[in-house]
């Protein structure tokens, strides 16, 4: 926790640095919503019922994974969950695997940003699978993944998650694709899951979820860490018809000034910043952009009706 301290709720120097430079820019990346003291805030969002209405995505992710890789999934060894939340949701998806298949890895990897948040899905992990040996690494996947010492196993006996609306909410794709095959090599194998637009209700029925106290909580508690006052702060929310880009937004109802690791931070009052993005994709859309960055689609379930897709990808 004295790190905690020191960074005021971030979990390093390097991290407090780059959320410094990025409310400088106005410009936010979600991922800053999950570190340090911010995954609590986020875990409370995601325990929520409407949380977990908006992410039940298990069913068509756990009968896609067999279909496609079948027998093959006895030579996998190792899970590597990339940006895995509280880590639920894998578990929910490997349960019913599980229970269809009699088949499921011995290790799990748990790979984000934060290395609280992945301390939280390694519990939770551990928790439905005893017998399973867990462990994490810290990486942005908008990086390059530097080779080192790591738990991380052969291409051939992992197997990828990226669940969630994970390859949607990231700055940039193309860069997200580039630091996963950095991170997995060539040939890994992927299930990827996605938003998909409900075309056939408007902005508000897929802007509400975001509305969500406990997730307006999550996303400005980066804010608040820094000692931005709560009451000064308004959240709202932009959509962007023609990307399909959802924009989470704090706005500053007065100015904030502040002297951090050496920097005078400043914003005025009346300034927006915005706090997160989250894509919504058109059906067959991943497919033909994954296709672009030299990745395979093997197969895929795409649930338009209810906002999700599943692909089953090789890197």
């Amino acid at each position: 926790m004295s790190a905690l301290r020191d960074y005021f709720g971030f979990e390093s120097r390097s991290q407090l640095a780059a959320f410094i430079t990025a409310l400088a820019s106005s410009e936010i990346p979600g991922k800053f919503a999950y570190v340090g003291e911010s995954a609590k805030a986020y875990n409370a969002h995601a325990l929520t019922k409407e949380y977990s209405q908006v992410t039940r995505s298990t069913a068509s992710e756990s009968a896609l994974l067999p279909a496609v890789w079948g027998e093959d999934l006895a030579e996998i060894r190792t899970l590597v969950d990339v940006g895995p939340g509280n880590g639920l949701h894998s578990v929910g998806v490997l349960q019913q695997v599980a229970a269809a298949t009699n088949w499921l890895p011995g290790g799990y990897l748990g790979v984000d940003y934060s290395s609280h948040m992945a301390a939280l899905a390694l519990d939770n992990v551990q928790r439905a699978f005893p017998g399973f040996q867990v462990s994490s690494v810290q990486f942005d996947i908008e990086s390059t993944f530097a080779p080192g010492p790591s738990p991380l196993s052969n291409v051939a006996e992992s197997l990828y998650f990226l669940l969630g609306n994970t390859i949607g909410n990231v700055e940039s794709m193309a860069r997200a694709i580039r630091g996963i095959r950095s991170l997995a090599g060539r040939g890994a194998r992927l299930l990827i899951g996605c938003a998909l637009l409900e075309e056939r209700h408007g902005p508000e029925k897929f802007l509400q979820p975001y509305r969500m106290k406990t997730y307006v909580d999550c996303v400005l508690r980066p804010l608040v860490m820094i000692g931005v006052p709560r009451r000064s702060l308004e959240f709202d929310l932009a959509f962007d018809p023609e990307a399909r880009v959802i924009s989470s937004l704090a706005r500053f109802n007065a100015g904030f000034r502040a002297d951090i690791l050496d920097k005078s931070v400043i914003v005025a009052a009346g300034s927006t910043v915005r706090c997160a993005l989250s894509r919504r994709f058109l059906p067959g859309e991943v497919p033909d952009l994954l296709k672009q960055w030299d990745v395979a689609v093997l197969g895929m379930a795409e649930d338009a009706p209810n906002g999700h897709g599943t692909y089953c990808a090789v890197l």
